[in-house]
């Protein structure tokens, strides 16, 4: 999966950027969090339970003194 795919499935219905993705580890599908709540069990389509959360590409910038 591209990065572009990935940064298509982050914007939300809502326009907003930054929504949660998870992505299943066995066939490597990226489903966003709304979808998830949508079923009554929290697996991929393919019937995989493990999913991981994709994390944002940006590192966190922290001031030091």
């Amino acid at each position: 999966m591209n990065i572009f795919h990935t940064l298509n499935f982050m914007e939300s219905d809502s326009g907003e950027f930054g929504s949660i993705l998870y992505e299943c580890v066995r066939c490597s599908i990226t489903v966003p969090l709304e979808e998830l709540n949508k079923l009554p069990e929290i697996k991929c389509i393919c019937g995989y339970r493990i999913l991981k959360k994709i994390r944002p590409s940006v590192a966190k910038v922290i001031k030091s003194y």
